[in-house]
């Protein structure tokens, strides 16, 4: 009788002969890793290499050509660094449903965010909609209906792992645990295998796999009955998932601070010694054009007055000049988030949300690296995943904004996410370290003061720092200035 187990043996000592310590992980998936295999099924085995080329590709060949089976072998290999760049989507079905013999999956699965969950989600429930149309439309496939009811399932799989965080791989283990549309596609899995179904069951089956999949797409929820008018579960803009940021309301004025008063009170001294010199070079006129003295004409009278008070207007314009421009500078440099999230819709209509946070939770280095952002040096930043996921927030996305808050909480700037990836953190390239410009720009010193950090901000969780720990890798760009000056050249 065949046996998994003493198969996956073999296997192992086969390729540990060929790559040995270049293995950094070797599993099993399908059905033969979640106990549901058959005569006819496929040995689906998982090996992940330090790098793979060609050369490589033929080594392996010629490693498992005399192992038992041979004929059934299919599965995945692949290098580290394509497997971290894989499309993410795909890596949750990959991590969950693979059992491990060498290594470990973990720190690929923690690089998930929920919206990668929701996008294997949709990306299933897309090409079982598109598949059942086509198959009802013209080929009619049996074959067919039987590949989309296996989609539909695993798709299914992620929908429940989204709702309960609880993946559950056993297809017998799960079905009691359905409800819904999605507990009738579970129960078709098994109608869908017989080898002969009637025009009437293939009609009715490729309907209940259209009516889950136009759910899931629609925002509707597929595990429980529809309620009339039930509102959607997910955002409708189902292809941009949303988060929960700040929305800019018109603030309330600041109390002014010491140069604003004092501008005033020099503007209402300028301002009497300026009536009092209009007062008094028109009295002067008028006396001097009713009696002339000494052959000096009213306009002349006029001018010597207003010259007497020229000192006096002068000297207290220059100081109320003096601190109106430094109320104005120091109002731009303590502005709400709000107020500089508001001036700069004047010039983008269409932003409508942000985030309001500081560098280093508002740390001693808040100051110093924001200033780099200033400077156009920094471009970047990185988080712990860990710690969105503690916190229940979605990872930021391209084409978000933030408000960038100094040391002591007043907004200084405005940047816009570019690029989001999760990596390991022993796996987080020299470019990106320079990319954050911090230090010298090297990779060894943004490790060794990240780790620092990283390891710092996860003890305040209870968690652990390893070389493994997903790290959150932001890039964005300098879109906005409160103090108005112009903007770096790296960021135009």
């Amino acid at each position: 009788m065949f046996s998994i187990e003493r198969w996956m043996e073999q296997y192992l000592e086969a390729v540990r002969l060929v790559f040995g310590k270049r293995i950094m992980f070797a599993g099993l998936q399908g059905s033969y890793a979640r106990g549901e295999a058959t005569e006819k099924s496929d040995i689906d085995v998982v090996l992940i290499l330090d790098t793979l080329n060609e050369h490589d590709l033929a080594l392996y060949r010629d490693a498992i050509a005399d192992l038992p089976e041979r004929e059934k072998i299919c599965g995945f290999i692949s290098g580290k660094k394509e497997l971290y760049r894989w499309e993410k989507a795909e890596l949750l079905q990959f991590c969950q449903d693979t059992t491990c013999y060498v290594g470990s999956l973990r720190p690929l699965l923690l690089s998930l965010s929920a919206a990668d969950v929701r996008r294997a989600i949709l990306d299933g429930a897309c090409a079982v909609y598109h598949g059942v149309c086509h198959n009802l439309l013209n080929d009619r496939s049996r074959e067919q209906l039987k590949s989309l009811y296996k989609t539909a399932f695993l798709t299914i799989q992620a929908q429940h792992y989204e709702r309960k965080k609880i993946f559950i791989r056993q297809r017998s283990e799960l079905l009691p645990l359905l409800t819904g549309l999605e507990k009738e596609i579970g129960m078709n899995v098994e109608k869908s295998r017989v080898g002969s179904i009637s025009d009437a069951d293939f009609d009715a089956l490729s309907n209940a796999l259209l009516h889950w999949s136009g759910a899931v797409l629609r925002g509707e929820r597929t595990d429980k009955k529809m309620q009339k008018n039930e509102p959607a579960r997910f955002p409708t803009a189902l292809f941009s998932p949303t988060q929960t940021v700040e929305t800019a309301t018109e603030p309330q004025k600041p109390p002014r601070g010491k140069s604003a008063r004092r501008a005033d009170g020099f503007l209402k001294i300028f301002l009497v010694i300026l009536c009092a010199a209009v007062v008094h070079s028109v009295f002067n006129a008028v006396f001097a054009a009713v009696q002339p003295y000494r052959g000096v004409s009213a306009w002349q009278n006029l001018f010597m007055t207003l010259l007497c008070y020229a000192p006096f207007l002068l000297i207290s314009g220059g100081f109320y000049l003096h601190f109106f421009l430094k109320a104005k500078n120091v109002a731009r440099r303590h502005m709400t988030p709000d107020a500089l999230f508001l001036q700069y819709q004047k010039k983008h209509p269409e932003a409508q949300t942000f985030e309001a946070w500081a560098f280093c939770g508002g740390g001693p280095l808040a100051d110093e690296l924001l200033q780099l952002v200033l400077d156009g040096k920094k471009r970047a930043t990185t988080s712990p995943k860990e710690a969105y996921d503690y916190e229940g927030e979605a990872l930021p996305e391209p084409g978000s904004l933030s408000v960038v808050l100094d040391s002591k909480g007043f907004a200084q700037c405005i940047i816009e996410t570019t690029i989001v990836e999760v990596y390991p953190f022993s796996l987080v390239p020299e470019s990106f370290a320079r990319t954050e410009g911090e230090g010298d720009g090297s990779l060894a010193y943004w490790r060794e003061v990240h780790t620092r950090a990283i390891t710092a901000e996860l003890s305040e969780i209870g968690l652990t720092f390893s070389e493994d720990t997903p790290v959150v890798l932001e890039t964005f760009r300098l879109v906005f200035r409160a103090d108005g000056k112009p903007l770096p050249k790296c960021n135009e």
